[in-house]
């Protein structure tokens, strides 16, 4: 939400954990979140969810609206959702920990 006890700072650099099982679910992702919050940039950068980045119902629902009408849109997100998740896959994860680790041994 807009609106809510976080401070400027969380909304800015918060991450829900339950992304990314959502990326993973194969189903398209719908996302309200301000415009400026580290969320909507990651979803914006990887154009893996319809975003809504303004706090207006009239816009999210005509943009669910969009969303449920439109099966080729549905697709393009969870196909990019998909990939988006292989970022987040233990194995790549670890080896990219490894080197960083690696990288940083004097």
């Amino acid at each position: 939400g807009f609106t809510g006890g976080y401070g400027p700072v969380e909304y800015r650099t918060i991450f829900p954990t339950r992304t990314i099982p959502f990326l993973l679910s194969g189903k398209p992702i719908f996302a309200h979140a301000p415009p400026t919050s580290f969320l909507s940039d990651f979803l914006r950068q990887n154009k893996c969810a319809l975003l809504v980045d303004q706090p207006e119902p009239e816009l999210v629902h005509a943009e669910l609206l969009r969303l449920a009408a439109d099966p080729n849109l549905q697709c393009q997100l969870v196909a990019a959702a998909q990939v988006t998740a292989r970022q987040f896959h233990g194995p790549r994860v670890a080896a990219q920990l490894k080197e960083l680790l690696g990288a940083t041994q004097v």
